[in-house]
């Protein structure tokens, strides 16, 4: 199907939880901010706190709920013993729940970006990217929250099915204009003067926007998988994240597949009159060799990741948690966060952990599950 973008949008301002949902701040919260966990307090197996990287420790009264993300979350079980025992021996971590799982199974749509080029200013965000059209822009958000800069750049969605309709293989966006990132200082500089000082108003870095199309083509349930381990046993340090993409040979196929079908789509002659062609690493991109090339060179996140440290069946061996969100061979300690999913979902991450988030709350509060209902309904 095809339709305009969904977005969590009020008057201009992006809805996240913490607005929706901390507007006035309950009187049983309390928000302690800049500080790093470094591990969780343990006592044997049971959780009864966090120690940050002050060496300051907070003790729980009740449970302790780890909501770090899919990189984070992992990283906090590992540097506090749970997790594969033989990586946490590398680090001279010493184990206390051996969970092969932590860190392993790391989904993510990757997302291959193709550019189509055109001359009609007029009909790209590209043309806000002007001094006196970007302050017209800042101006009407500013003034009621409307206009271009109130909502999505990605104007339109497609969710495109192989074979099954119902589940999708891809998720694409469409975004009316194209981005040159990384731009060396000549070529910023042959951009017109109005465009130049539009740009340092609206833009941070390299960048420069252009007339065209920008065609994300997102594979939605990769079977490549990758890993988040630590790279040492410093709280302070990032963890090491490999995606993995295209590591399994069916998900560069599909993705071939489906830049395909977008092509055919942009052949329309209902969109193609717009068009110049294709850019960069997909103008000459013609044989499955070559398409396979230039989806190497333009293969990124998608900024979904989850699954890390999963939920699944007592007898699944990489199941770090159980079906009530708890780790397994811990007390007291449940994670709640897009590290928990099982596996990737057809679409954005952002709704499912908010249900996620909802449906812990009732489990760590007691409550009983709502009744099932038919979703066709």
């Amino acid at each position: 199907g095809v339709g305009r973008t969904d977005s969590t949008v009020c008057r201009g301002v992006r809805q996240s939880s913490a607005i929706a949902y901390l507007a006035e701040t309950p009187d049983n919260l309390k928000i302690l901010t800049h500080r790093h966990v470094a591990r969780l307090v343990l006592e044997g197996s049971r959780a009864i706190g966090i120690e940050t990287l002050s060496a300051e420790r907070i003790y729980a009264r009740e449970e302790v709920i780890l909501c770090q993300g899919a990189f984070g979350t992992p990283q906090t079980l590992m540097l506090s013993g749970i997790g594969p025992s033989e990586h946490l021996g590398r680090h001279n971590i010493t184990t206390v729940v051996d969970l092969p799982g932590v860190g392993q199974n790391l989904a993510d749509h990757v997302d291959v970006s193709i550019q189509h080029g055109s001359d009609r200013m007029d009909l790209s965000l590209a043309q806000h990217q002007r001094l006196d059209k970007a302050a017209l822009l800042m101006a009407r958000w500013l003034l009621n929250g409307t206009g271009p800069g109130a909502g999505a750049f990605f104007s339109a969605v497609v969710f495109h099915a192989l074979k099954d309709s119902a589940l999708p293989e891809f998720e694409v966006y469409m975004t009316p204009m194209t981005i040159d990132e990384n731009l060396t200082v000549g070529e910023i500089e042959k951009t017109p003067l109005l465009q130049r000082l539009g740009r340092k108003l609206l833009v941070r870095g390299r960048k420069v926007a252009r007339p065209g199309v920008q065609i994300d083509v997102n594979l939605e349930r990769p079977k490549s998988l990758g890993t988040v381990r630590l790279a040492s046993a410093n709280p302070a340090d990032h963890p090491r994240i490999d995606p993995r993409f295209f590591s399994h040979s069916d998900d560069l196929k599909e993705m071939v597949l489906g830049v395909k079908a977008m092509r055919k789509i942009m052949a329309q002659p209902q969109i193609a009159r717009y068009l110049s062609g294709e850019t960069g690493a997909w103008k000459d991109a013609h044989t499955d060799a070559e398409i396979v090339e230039a989806i190497r060179k333009t293969a990124y996140t998608g900024h979904h990741p989850c699954s890390s440290a999963r939920m699944g069946a007592a007898d699944d061996p990489m199941a770090v948690l159980d079906d009530e969100l708890r780790v397994r061979g811990v007390d007291n300690l449940r994670v709640c966060d897009a590290s928990a999913m099982p596996s990737q979902i057809t679409g954005n991450l952002n709704a499912t952990i908010i249900a996620m988030a909802e449906r812990g709350a009732d489990l760590i509060l007691g409550k009983s599950p709502l009744p099932p209902e038919d979703p066709r309904i």
